[in-house]
């Protein structure tokens, strides 16, 4: 049952990657920053998971949030997580148009929720995992974190040109509060 649930979460992120190409980016932007756009997405997830893991196990004492403030915590250190090669991208990219940057955000949103929803499924428990519920985290999670990643790089973009500590904590509220609805309505 997990195999064909990983597999069919491949299947959909690969349909994903699919779409974000052929949208009429393929023409703006090169194959090889989509991908690495993507991994830089899978990166950033793994450090997300390593360092949440670490701080879990080896804090002294335990860490003990109520639901709504953990989640808060949780969704803004992904959204951080994210921006740190948006950052990078825009940074070593001076001629990137906006157009871009949504694609850039989006790929890089792809490739962290494609980790972070196999995570979910190993640490989930199995006797509840249907495949209607793998099929709607495995569409609707992707464009989640797309939407919440597209704008926060927004305002990193455009804190660039103006005022970027302003930009860059708004993009971080916005985004963060995407991801937090997400989170209570599912």
């Amino acid at each position: 049952m997990l195999s064909y649930l990983i597999i069919s979460h491949i299947l959909f992120t690969l349909l994903f990657l699919v779409v974000i190409f052929y949208s009429g980016f393929k023409n703006s932007l090169n194959k090889s920053l989509l991908f690495k756009s993507f991994l830089s997405g899978i990166i950033s997830a793994f450090f997300y998971t390593l360092i949440s893991l670490l701080i879990l196990t080896f804090s002294k004492e335990k860490i003990s949030y109520s639901g709504n403030t953990a989640l808060i915590i949780t969704v803004t250190t992904e959204e951080l997580f994210k921006s740190i090669f948006i950052i990078y991208w825009i940074n070593k990219n001076d001629s990137i148009k906006l157009f871009q940057l949504f694609i850039i955000c989006s790929a890089t949103a792809l490739g962290f929720s494609f980790i972070e929803n196999i995570f979910y499924y190993l640490a989930f428990d199995k006797t509840n995992l249907t495949s209607g519920f793998v099929m709607i985290r495995s569409i609707l999670l992707p464009l989640m974190h797309m939407t919440a990643t597209i704008i926060f790089g927004y305002f990193i973009f455009k804190g660039k040109k103006e005022n970027f500590a302003y930009n860059f904590i708004l993009g971080l509220l916005l985004s963060s509060l995407v991801h937090y609805s997400w989170n209570i309505l599912l």
